[in-house]
């Protein structure tokens, strides 16, 4: 049996169909399929209906044959018997309608970025203002360092003269104690506590290794609270005789938690750390307000409204991140779930470049 592959350059003029050099009659006979009958009309150049029935299988040259068989699809196609017209009509329009929702999507995309760009200059601008922050906490560090250096090379002349005395109470000409030494119950060792007064009152308190005079601790404006805690404007820690770190309004609470206004952290005599609004919360967990973190004097990290909560898991509002003083990442409302896992609502990433290379949309 003939079967068709492809039909190529048919066209019908009047009642003859054209098929590249070869022309058939349209009265030519169609042949039979399964016994079905395959109606076809066409209009000659006077309007007349030619129709064409072909009910019996004829057997007819394969060139002939193909050429009528594509005739007969023609004249069907031609008047809506075979729908190929309406499938392409159909298929077209959900093509049109699928393109539209690609546009519709894209659009959505596109507002999306610009929204992110938005934001991306928001975060920008909030970090120049960080940065600006942070020159302003690296002045206050130097000044920190210059009080600590004094605060340091006072007591140790202090307590030079004090160890040739045996480190005893010292007494002014009313009888007052002026300078007193107690043991240090705090900690392991033999540590000792010199506490120097007017008064009740402790104007600066020194923990020190009596046998080397290595300093650990100065505490500076020392109060007792009503509750027995204790209150102290500024507290300046020492590592290997040099600032390791500096708390301003330092405070114990009557739940034995601790808060503190700023804390100012150093490694090797440069700041790596600036905690302002610290708080130790009474389950013991940890928040503060802001979190500056520093390399090689450098901002590079910073958190705000930073919270540890009771199951050892992290939370915070905002993560900035940076990478050679420049914007490299962006963390909002983030959390460690207690099952460790992480989540955050939005996720700004930068290139050193600070040009954003990726956004994660909200997470649960």
């Amino acid at each position: 049996m003939n079967t068709i592959s492809a039909i190529n350059k048919i066209s019908f003029k009047g009642n003859t169909l054209n098929n590249n050099q070869t022309q058939v009659q349209a009265q030519a006979p169609v042949p039979e399929i399964k016994n079905d009958t395959v109606e076809l009309s066409t209009k000659n150049k006077t309007g007349l209906i030619d129709k064409i029935k072909a009910n019996k299988k004829i057997i007819i040259p394969a060139a002939i044959g193909l050429a009528t068989i594509a005739g007969g699809l023609i004249f069907a196609i031609k008047t809506g018997k075979i729908s190929f017209k309406g499938k392409i009509e159909q298929q077209a329009a959900e093509a049109i309608s699928g393109n539209g929702k690609i546009e519709q999507q894209a659009a959505g995309i596109l507002s999306e970025s610009e929204r992110i760009k938005q934001q991306a200059a928001e975060i920008e601008q909030r970090a120049a203002g960080i940065l600006g922050e942070n020159e302003k906490i690296l002045k206050n560090s130097e000044e920190i360092k210059v009080e600590a250096q004094k605060q340091y090379d006072e007591v140790m002349k202090i307590l030079k003269k004090e160890k040739e005395e045996g480190f005893k109470d010292v007494v002014d000409k009313s009888g007052k104690t002026i300078k007193r030494f107690v043991d240090d119950t705090s900690t392991k060792g033999a540590r000792k506590i010199m506490d120097e007064l007017d008064g009740d009152k402790i104007l600066r308190k020194t923990y020190f290794n009596p046998d080397n005079l290595e300093i650990s601790r100065i505490d500076k404006g020392i109060t007792q609270n009503a509750d027995g805690t204790d209150y102290i404007a500024e507290k300046f820690i020492y590592s290997d005789g040099e600032p390791f770190e500096f708390i301003k309004d330092y405070k114990w609470n009557p739940d034995v938690t601790e808060s503190w206004a700023e804390n100012f952290i150093y490694r090797g005599g440069k700041l790596s750390e600036f905690i302002k609004d610290h708080k130790l919360n009474p389950d013991g967990t940890v928040s503060q307000a802001e979190n500056f973190s520093y390399s090689d004097g450098k901002l590079y990290g910073f958190k705000k409204d930073y919270k540890f909560n009771p199951g050892g898991t992290v939370s915070w509002e905002e993560d900035f991140k940076y990478s050679d003083g420049k914007l490299s990442g962006f963390i909002k409302d983030h959390k460690f779930n207690p099952d460790r896992t992480e989540s955050w609502a939005e996720k700004f990433v930068r290139n050193r470049e600070g040009k954003l290379e990726k956004v994660d949309p909200p997470t649960v």
